[in-house]
């Protein structure tokens, strides 16, 4: 950042990601008993940061994964991110898998960083925290009930959908003082799906002795050219455990600092506008975001250039074309086509494909439904190396191998340089000497590779600082 951290000002473009709590089941006292109101931590509950919820692979949520609304009725969590069963490090240097809203967080942490990055490769500038996080709830895939809820938030995480928010620059900065009033009208595209519009803005900090955390309160309006006035998505927050889980209604928030209005099938033009309600001291900076589909189905995962491996993995998918879609793949970049079905299927996009075991970089798959078809690829399926190890380490080389892969071309040796691991040599063998000196701290790997596609790394291992099992003669 270039932005000094003093005080209590925090760089603008600084966001800080939270997990919500694995304490769904106790009753925290917000009155609508053990299964609401239990995220943990008051500054999970903040205004301006992001909470996360646990979900599966598939979406589910996980049983522990704390629940809204925040102490003053606010909605969160903010968003879902997977953090059940995550294969991850394990401290001092090993693996093994983790399940809890702290392994949702750094998901999400992540995710945010690769924003930012977007932000500054498309914008030329810094990202404000407030407009990624406002990029990143307005493209969520909608989880659990039909827009926002205390459970999901604004639904799980969508680096595609936000990227392409970024790239395409759909949001505006803007500033609003009370009484004001801004129109910005929309255009979009004959036959989009799922319009979304997001108004959000950063609040100040209230007093510590306020009922509710809200200080500027800004309203957003979507109107059509008929005249029709949309409002946007609020939650009954009354503490009650079967309104708290009622379906968003159209209406005037005076709790959130965030807005949504979405239109499943919109029409070409819109007028957007924001209000200034209350803003009791100068004026408040705000920004709104929008998004859309124009595809009736595409493929989100597997992306190009994606490595598969075989055996069970989660596909994903858009649909405005219904639910009936016959899958299919190709491993000869589209020349035959082989039927698959995909299990766990749901209306959400997400279902189960049991990669075959072929060895191939020139993998697609199809979807169709209807009159529309949607292509992903090309992508590698081939096996993640096993047994990777190091054989013998020399003061100038060591000789790493892992078993045989079949259907592997070749394989590639990786390094840990200062950033990233990087290729070093490549051989037809399964077992091959690299040169390295053993003065400092590193990781090695191997991957096999298949009609000149990389496949899978195998887990990194540790380079000993100590030589051993040196089979060539050693000068002293």
């Amino acid at each position: 950042y270039t932005q000094t951290l003093t005080g209590r000002h925090s760089p603008p473009g600084l966001i800080h990601v939270f997990s919500a709590g694995n304490s769904n089941g106790s009753d925290c006292g917000y009155g609508a008993g053990s299964q609401w109101g239990n995220v943990t931590g008051g500054h999970k509950q903040g205004k301006n940061v992001v909470a996360t919820a646990n979900i599966t692979y598939l979406d589910a949520i996980a049983g522990s994964s704390s629940r809204g609304p925040a102490a003053d009725g606010r909605i969160k969590p903010d968003l879902a991110s997977v953090g059940t069963s995550v294969y991850s490090t394990i401290d001092p240097n090993s693996y093994g898998y983790k399940t809890g809203t702290s392994m949702a967080a750094p998901g999400a942490a992540g995710f945010f960083a690769v924003l930012h990055q977007a932000f500054d490769e498309n914008q030329g500038q810094m990202a404000d925290g407030g407009l990624l996080k406002a990029i990143a709830m307005n493209t969520a895939d909608d989880l659990g009930n039909p827009g926002p809820d205390f459970i999901f938030g604004y639904g799980r995480i969508n680096m595609k959908r936000a990227v392409k928010t970024i790239e395409n620059s759909r949001f505006i900065e803007e500033s609003m003082t009370t009484n004001g009033s801004n129109v910005y009208p929309l255009s979009i595209p004959s036959g989009a799906k799922n319009l979304r519009i997001m108004l959000y803005w950063t609040d100040p900090q209230a007093s510590t002795v306020a009922s509710q955390a809200l200080v500027n309160d800004l309203d957003l309006e979507v109107s059509n050219n008929q005249g029709t006035t949309l409002l946007p998505w609020v939650l009954d927050a009354t503490p009650n455990a079967t309104t708290l889980n009622n379906n968003a209604t159209r209406g005037i928030d005076r709790l959130n600092n965030v807005e949504q209005v979405t239109i499943q099938s919109p029409g070409t033009s819109y007028s957007i506008t924001v209000k200034g309600f209350n803003v009791p001291s100068g004026s408040q900076k705000f920004y709104v975001t929008y998004e859309y589909d124009l595809e009736n189905l595409s493929i989100e995962y597997p992306h190009v250039n994606a490595q598969l491996t075989p055996g069970n993995t989660t596909i994903r998918w858009n649909t405005h074309a219904g639910n009936t879609i016959q899958w299919s793949y190709s491993s000869d970049s589209m020349s035959t086509w082989n039927n698959i079905s995909v299990s766990n299927a749901s209306n959400s996009g997400i279902g189960t494909w049991n990669v075959p075991s072929i060895s191939s970089g020139k993998v697609f798959l199809r979807s169709i439904s209807g009159t529309s078809t949607a292509i992903a690829g090309p992508f590698t399926i081939l096996a993640q190396p096993t047994g990777l190890s190091i054989d013998w380490l020399c003061p100038d080389s060591m000789r790493v191998s892992v078993n045989n892969i079949s259907g592997a071309n070749s394989y590639t040796s990786y390094l840990l340089g200062a950033k990233y691991m990087d290729s070093i040599t490549s051989s037809t063998n399964n077992s091959m000497v690299i040169p390295f000196k053993p003065s400092s701290q590193s990781w090695v790997s191997m991957a096999g590779n298949v009609d000149g596609t990389k496949g899978k790394r195998a887990y990194a291992v540790q380079v000993p600082q100590n030589t051993f099992g040196c089979p060539l003669a050693i000068d002293i």
